[in-house]
């Protein structure tokens, strides 16, 4: 199992370990190849001498620089549990050695669509050990972890680099994306470009990178949705931790908007995971993820706070709004707004929602609950791979 290192919040090599725990604790041998700071020394041949039955990574093992995959290299299957969006491993279908795994069943979907079908839903996860039965002071109100996405700048780019009916089939597949809670943005673009084809037909698909595309379209979706979510934040004080990807940041972004909102740098996840157990309740923006959950809605039950999040197809039905969870719709920030001030004016019943959804995290969203999956599901690909 190498580890992952995409992610400086650093959740991607605590995935890493808490998955490879849980594979152990069902009686699997399992061996870390490196660290944080990269790889074990001489990979391959460690591998070749001693080959498993597969390799594990988060957010798998790209190409090196002259297209090979490491599992071509070696001939064993390597399972990618990818992690961000799929723009980023479109190369990941080249090699049928490749298993993905994706924490959104939209995004199985889409890799299965590219013809890659050892692919699968394994959603994100929490570790057991990260149960504390400790009580920690609550030191914030809310807290919401994410960079600021400049999507002023973003949009600016895409004006200037792609031809105007491009341009608009972007701009159109954002409001799809954002309209419901089950159009996945890989959906919105393909409906976006086929109104513009049969209305002007003034694009021509074969022409651009898709990657790009998709990136531009995702970082977007995702940065507005968080942008809006806290400037509605008028009646809760809100600390926000997080850096900045582009000229303009939460600041700037907050100016005007009337926002309680204080904001602090970027932390890891050691450090985010300390902040959620000091906080009543956890925001999270995540629209792009429309038939799955991302893990910051299951630590911070787990850490003992009430959560707010995007309704979906997958969190509606694994969770009820009111009881469990605090979901809100985009557009509908106000009510977001007044969801969480309503839960922090009633200690009393945001612990009794925090105690009734941190049991359902720990019932069925585990590292453990999630080794299961990829173990069921690595015996059927592996056998039918012979």
């Amino acid at each position: 199992m190498p580890p992952a290192h995409r992610s400086g919040y650093g959740v991607l090599p605590h995935f890493t370990r808490s998955l490879m725990a849980a594979v152990q604790r069902r009686g699997i041998d399992c061996r870390l190849l490196g660290n944080e700071d990269g790889p074990t020394p001489n990979l391959i041949p460690q591998l070749l001498l001693d080959p498993p039955d597969c390799t594990v990574s988060f957010n798998g093992l790209l190409p090196d620089q002259d297209g090979k995959f490491l599992c071509d290299s070696i001939e064993v299957p390597h399972v990618a549990c990818l992690v961000d969006s799929p723009n980023k491993f479109l190369s990941m279908v080249q090699s049928p050695l490749n298993i993905l795994t994706c924490v959104d069943k939209a995004w199985a979907d889409f890799f299965r669509g590219l013809r890659h079908d050892n692919t699968f839903f394994m959603a994100h996860a929490v570790d057991v050990e990260f149960d504390a039965e400790e009580e920690f002071e609550k030191d914030y109100d809310a807290v919401f972890l994410g960079t600021c996405l400049d999507i002023e700048e973003r949009r600016r780019n895409w004006q200037r680099e792609y031809p105007e009916g491009l341009g608009k089939v972007l701009d159109a597949a954002v409001e799809i994306a954002l309209g419901d809670q089950t159009t996945s943005y890989m959906e919105a673009f393909s409906q976006a470009m086929d109104a513009r084809l049969r209305k002007h037909g003034d694009v021509d698909p074969s022409k651009f990178n898709y990657s790009d595309l998709f990136d531009d379209l995702e970082v977007y979706i995702r940065g507005k949705d968080r942008i809006e979510l806290l400037r509605a934040m008028k009646d809760v004080d809100v600390h926000v931790f997080g850096t900045t990807s582009g000229s303009k940041g939460w600041d700037e972004y907050l100016k005007g908007s009337g926002a309680k909102v204080t904001v602090h740098g970027r932390v890891s996840y050691a450090e985010a995971q300390d902040i959620m157990r000091r906080s009543r309740v956890v925001l999270s923006s995540c629209p792009t993820i429309k038939r799955g959950a991302h893990e910051r809605i299951f630590t911070g039950m787990v850490a003992g706070a009430a959560v707010l999040t995007n309704d979906n197809a997958y969190v509606s039905q694994h969770f009820s709004h009111g009881e469990n969870i605090l979901l809100y719709k985009h557009g509908d920030y106000a009510a977001a707004n007044a969801a969480v001030a309503d839960i922090l004016a009633d200690e009393k019943r945001r612990k009794e929602m925090n105690m009734i959804g941190k049991s359902l995290v720990l019932n069925h969203h585990t590292w453990d609950q999630r080794a299961k999956v990829l173990l069921d599901q690595l015996t059927q690909i592996l056998r039918a791979m012979g």
